[in-house]
């Protein structure tokens, strides 16, 4: 009933019939996203974290190779808005913002969490989910912790992605002391900065702050290598809201439309089924994604996205 009524009078169709639309939503929506599991990554692993770096390869993840939380909202959302597949347009994080300003996207979907700052600068929607924090800590060079005031006095280096709100938490929550945050500018980085402590490199890290279950992703990945623990208590506490981001003079009847689709997903369960699979569990980092066909049309998004991951 919810998409039913929604702001544009010319949407008058079903998730697969949009009946007769305005021009102005006959082009396929535009869609900012960078490259962070398990909100999104590419399936090729070569291509994995060149989103952060300079160079062209920010665009060789062919979008049938993207797959995450946030692909799939974007792809159903795209859908349902004007039955057309999203053009997916991959920025490094923190050129998101700036490529929505300069209208090259019509809308930020990448798990952005909406804060006053930002805000300043584009109009969220309402929130569709919910994040946390969590630290990962290299216990070979920390060693036990009792409580967690102890990482406060202790001169250890903490690594932060950039322009995140963990970056933010890390500078203002009073937890770490600020000399001694190192920020990093992709997932990748992060990784081997844990694993250079292994042989001694002076740029090594010793605590990683992220938003869950990206810390625990990155452990997976270094497990082998070092003895690591991801820490989630007491910062359990500190929530952060993620909405859709347009372009602060947007129009606003778009706006209206993403809130009503927010509504009307989460009243079904729809976003908290992909959820669950793709953030409260790990679980797709030991599937084969590769032989899984990626939906070509909106029919097939429709009805693919209604039923996927059900028996997980």
């Amino acid at each position: 009933m919810l998409l039913a009524s929604m702001a544009s009078p010319s949407y008058s169709g079903s998730d697969t019939d949009c009946g007769q639309l305005d021009e102005d939503y006959k082009q396929p929506l535009r869609v900012g996203i960078s490259l962070f599991p398990p909100w999104a990554r590419c399936r090729d692993d070569s291509i994995q974290g060149t989103n952060t770096e300079s160079s062209n390869a920010v665009d060789k993840c062919d979008p049938e190779l993207l797959e995450g939380l946030e692909v799939t909202l974007a792809r159903r959302l795209a859908c349902d808005f004007n039955c057309k597949m999203p053009k997916f347009v991959i920025k490094p994080w923190d050129q998101l913002i700036p490529t929505l300003q300069e209208k090259k996207v019509d809308i930020i979907v990448s798990g952005m969490s909406i804060t006053a700052e930002r805000a300043r600068k584009v109009n969220f929607s309402i929130p569709y989910a919910e994040s946390t924090l969590g630290l990962l800590v290299n216990l070979d060079s920390i060693g036990g912790i009792e409580h967690f005031d102890e990482l406060k006095s202790r001169n250890h280096k903490l690594a932060v992605l950039k322009e995140t709100v963990s970056e933010g938490f890390a500078r203002k929550g009073g937890f770490f002391e600020t000399k001694d945050i190192k920020v990093e500018s992709k997932v990748e980085g992060i990784a081997k900065l844990f694993l250079d402590a292994k042989k001694g490199d002076a740029e090594k890290i010793d605590m990683y702050l992220g938003t869950l279950p990206l810390p625990h992703i990155i452990a997976e990945k270094i497990r082998g290598s070092l003895n690591v623990q991801v820490i989630e208590k007491p910062l359990a506490r500190y929530r952060y809201s993620s909405g859709f981001a347009v372009a602060k003079k947007g129009d606003p009847d778009f706006l209206n439309f993403l809130n009503s689709w927010i509504a009307a997903r989460k009243s079904d369960g729809w976003i908290e089924q992909q959820r669950e699979y793709w953030v409260d569990s790990i679980a797709w980092m030991f599937e084969d994604h590769q032989q899984e066909a990626v939906p070509t049309d909106c029919k097939e998004v429709v009805h693919q996205y209604q039923h996927h991951y059900q028996a997980q």
